[in-house]
């Protein structure tokens, strides 16, 4: 039981680091249709939530085992997350700041560390920390950019399906948002290209203030599929907060490539 608590631990920090791994040379094609007004779209990037920070408690469920975590943003300067087994014993951490990513791996001694600028030219996806931080705030984004504005609008083609609307990037096709009919942020969807690689990551049960207390993170490749389920609890906002991740000197480095490989091998 502990070993599965482990891997399941071991997969949702996999998940994150795949998310940098999508490869963006000859990406899949979403469907696109033209726009009928734009007007909607103002509104909504309007409606995203706003905070300086936030700290959550949050419950890690995949592989029917479970995990307790803390998750803390510090809007545009670190998004860090630490994973607990038993008795409140880490198991992984991760820390990601604007030109950086750290991810320690407790269980196997290793850990992956890296500039955004040298995974960049790994990939050339445009995946970049605002991307990631976007993903667990649940805020639109616009691959390689830090931030989003109103006259981003153009970047984006919708279309509506039931009560729901879908936006589509132009450029690459290869990042799609849905909204419900309150127009929250439902689904971000990321497809890779050479990498086969595709992103679903969905939000739910909408707080008060507009955050979800649901995220399903999901990540497949023509041959294999891995996916982890937060519930957010005990949020706290714009409070101050202290983000380490110190590196253990005897744990040994992986690269994207053996990540890769080990998604892979599951």
């Amino acid at each position: 039981m502990k070993n599965q608590l482990h891997r399941s631990a071991f997969e949702f920090l996999l998940l994150i680091l795949l998310s940098t791994a999508l490869v963006s040379c000859g990406s899949s094609k979403l469907k696109l249709k033209e726009p009928s007004t734009s007007n909607q779209l103002v509104e909504l990037f309007e409606q995203v939530p706003h905070f300086k920070t936030l700290r959550s408690q949050i419950q890690i469920n995949a592989n029917g085992m479970s995990a307790k975590g803390d998750l803390r943003i510090i809007r545009n300067q670190a998004v860090y997350l630490s994973v607990q087994a038993f008795l409140g014993i880490e198991i992984a951490r991760l820390k990601i700041t604007p030109d950086s990513m750290i991810a320690i791996d407790r269980l196997h001694r290793r850990y992956f560390s890296d500039s955004f600028a040298h995974i960049y030219e790994f990939n050339n996806s445009g995946i970049n920390y605002n991307t990631i931080q976007s993903l667990f705030s649940n805020t639109l984004f616009i691959l390689g950019k830090d931030s989003l504005k109103k006259t981003d609008i153009d970047q984006f083609k919708f279309d509506k399906k039931d009560k729901q609307l879908i936006l589509t990037s132009r450029k690459g096709a290869n990042t799609q948002f849905v909204l419900n009919e309150n127009r929250q942020l439902k689904q971000t969807v990321l497809v890779g290209g050479v990498s086969e690689l595709k992103l679903l990551w969905s939000y739910s049960d909408f707080s008060d203030r507009g955050f979800p207390k649901t995220m399903q993170i999901e990540m497949s490749s023509s041959k294999r599929k891995i996916g982890s389920a937060l519930e957010f609890a005990k949020m706290e906002f714009d409070k101050p907060l202290q983000v380490e991740c110190p590196i253990p000197s005897r744990y040994s480095k992986v690269d994207l490539n053996e990540i890769l490989k080990i998604f892979s091998n599951l």
